[in-house]
């Protein structure tokens, strides 16, 4: 009975990260992670020897003492990974918030008329949906990409 709930378990896990994706709503690269649990935990609810075993080989006495530490593992590697993923989009968030500050400034102060045609009268910035060119390869990506 054990083994069926863990399989469905899976089976629910692998269904929902794989509707997420085809969705638009999880990226690829994080639904892998997430996919290789699904099967772990189907392969270990199908074949529990071989949870004991791994249990024992790492000097687990309970089996259940060792989900429980590759669980806590997991979470914190995902932390971790979430982590860096958060302070990579702020740091690129701050850099075309700058380089948006800069091409406003800019345009404010260009004597051309089509420089002052592209910034609505009395604000000080640049119309909703333009762009700001950058010398930096993340800029080239499309803007689907960058607002997920």
């Amino acid at each position: 009975m054990t083994a069926v709930v863990g399989a469905l378990a899976a089976l629910l896990v692998l269904a929902t990260v794989l509707r997420l994706v085809l969705r638009g709503r999880l990226r690829v690269r994080y639904a892998g992670l997430w996919l290789a649990v699904a099967v772990v935990v189907a392969v270990l609810a199908l074949v529990p020897h071989l949870l004991t075993g791994t249990a024992g080989a790492l000097g687990f006495r309970v089996p259940a003492n060792f989900l429980f530490f590759a669980g806590l593992v997991l979470l914190v590697v995902v932390g971790i990974h979430l982590s860096v993923a958060v302070t990579t989009l702020e740091d690129r968030v701050q850099r075309l918030v700058e380089e948006f500050a800069l091409a406003a400034e800019a345009a404010r102060h260009d004597p051309r008329p089509a420089a002052a045609a592209a910034l609505p009268a009395g604000t000080g910035s640049a119309p909703r949906g333009s762009r700001v060119a950058s010398d930096s390869p993340d800029a080239a990506q499309e803007p689907s990409r960058l607002s997920r």
